[in-house]
């Protein structure tokens, strides 16, 4: 799901209505979440889709809405290795300090990944260079 310039948020959306998570869900925006918390900014994030997330974020209210395992959208990102899309999160304002359901923070989750690392020293963010989890 790239290219999105000019688009509606009516297209933008369609995509996701289209997949199965959001099948019951009446998107219209993109914090709109489906029955288990997700919502189409989680998904862009994991993703790593820069260019629907550059699109969603002057209609996000809330960078850090919560979806399934309390997980924010740049927790999302986090998970899945999406460095581009934390760093556009983190640019545009995402908390690095909210927590998940293991109480993990965004910083933490990043520790000992080197690509992550550097992105984030890049926006004079402290991460441990090793997981603390290992």
């Amino acid at each position: 799901m790239k290219e999105h310039p000019g688009k509606t948020m009516d297209e933008l959306l369609q995509p996701f209505r289209e997949m199965a998570m959001f099948e019951d869900c009446e998107l219209t925006s993109p914090e709109t979440t489906c029955p288990w918390g997700d919502a189409p900014v989680h998904v862009a994030a994991y993703d790593n889709d820069v260019e629907a997330l550059r699109a969603f974020l002057p209609f996000v209210r809330d960078l850090n809405i919560k979806g399934e395992l309390r997980l924010t959208p740049l927790h999302s990102a986090i998970l899945n290795g999406s460095v581009e899309a934390a760093e556009m999160l983190i640019a545009a304002g995402a908390d690095v300090e909210c927590m998940n359901h293991l109480d993990e923070n965004a910083l933490t989750m990043m520790a000992g990944k080197p690509a992550f690392i550097a992105m984030a020293r890049k926006h004079g963010l402290q991460v441990s260079e090793r997981d603390e989890g290992e």
